[in-house]
């Protein structure tokens, strides 16, 4: 079983310095023996603490479906 690698950018993939992190990013991983995938918080356009708080969750119910034992933290709503 291949180690997986979650990439989380703040922002869209349309974005110049974006797509140039992501790049570096998978640049330096390759010849690596591991399943990268990336996910796109969009946190630019959608600033809601509703909708970025439900994106995190959603993350982190994808990183717990995978390994339930590789998220020991919690995501908690920070008060502003």
């Amino acid at each position: 079983r291949l180690p997986r690698v979650l990439i989380v950018h703040s922002y869209a993939k349309d974005y110049p310095w974006t797509l140039a992190i992501d790049q570096g990013l998978h640049d330096g991983l390759q010849g690596a023996k591991a399943r990268v995938e990336t996910a796109y918080m969009d946190a630019k356009r959608d600033q809601s603490a509703e909708s970025l708080h439900a994106k995190a969750r959603a993350l982190l119910e994808r990183i717990e479906a995978v390994d339930p034992q590789s998220s020991p933290w919690t995501i908690r709503r920070r008060s502003t």
